[in-house]
């Protein structure tokens, strides 16, 4: 018993000379946790696109308390009911304001598949420090293929900050869908 009294206060301490225990939150902007309240967006095919890239900016007032962070992982909502669909997981930095995002600071090498209807978490191979002062948007990257809904789309109004590129169209554009998508942020 005193033995296992002395790690615990040894952990304690530790944790508190570390500079505190590792924590933990999950950002979004959206309020849609269930596949009732998302539906899936297609994408048109008017173009030959060979990928699409879905982001929500994360502006540095949402991340003031969370500066020193690291994102470690996203989650992601496969809202098309009849497909798994393969999704990237990236992260961009940018200066706030602005309309495209400065530099590519994350992007997993490999995809995951996501089956339908499904919530999935994604580790970042190479997580992003949170500085003050800076936007992240945050997203990923898909393959779509015709007949599709890949996109995870919420219900309420929009909140301004969903974007959309894809390889016919070379920048951003801003959407009035509310792109369904959470950033892991830990200490």
């Amino acid at each position: 018993m005193k033995h296992n009294v002395l790690l615990l206060i040894l952990g304690a301490a530790c944790c508190l000379y570390a500079g505190g225990c590792a924590r933990e939150a999950e950002l979004y902007y959206d309020s849609s946790e269930y596949a009732v309240e998302i539906t899936g967006y297609e994408i048109n095919f008017a173009d030959e696109i060979d990928f699409v890239e879905c982001c929500v900016v994360f502006d540095a007032d949402k991340l003031k308390d969370y500066s020193g962070w690291k994102i470690v992982a996203i989650k992601i909502f496969n809202p098309d009911p009849n497909t798994p669909i393969s999704y990237t997981p990236l992260v961009y930095e940018a200066r706030p304001g602005i309309t495209n995002p400065d530099a590519l600071v994350s992007k997993n090498t490999r995809s995951t598949e996501i089956t339908s209807l499904n919530w999935k978490t994604i580790s970042f191979e190479t997580p992003v420090l949170i500085e003050e002062s800076t936007d992240y948007w945050a997203g990923y990257s898909i393959t779509p293929e015709p007949g599709q809904f890949p996109l995870a789309v919420g219900s309420e109004p929009s909140y301004g900050n969903s974007y959309i590129s894809s390889s016919s169209l070379g920048a951003f554009l801003e959407v009035t869908q509310n792109w369904v998508l959470r950033i892991v942020v830990e200490k």
